[in-house]
């Protein structure tokens, strides 16, 4: 579907599935930033929206203010 998918729910699925990612689950411990930022590049363009990942990793990269 693509760019079908309308903008803001692609930035909220990378959002989404971030926070997942970097949480403690029952099943398994969180993974950090780094680890859940190379999954969501492994799967940009496919999974995930590439610009919204990208924009994420310049966010990351930028630390807490």
């Amino acid at each position: 579907m693509g760019e079908e998918i309308p903008l803001p729910a692609r930035i909220l699925a990378v959002a989404d599935v971030t926070a997942a990612m970097t949480a403690d689950r029952p099943h398994r411990p969180a993974r950090t930033e780094a680890e859940a930022l190379a999954e969501l590049r492994a799967n940009a363009g496919t999974r995930y929206d590439s610009a919204a990942v990208e924009a994420l990793a310049r966010v990351l990269e930028r630390g807490p203010t």
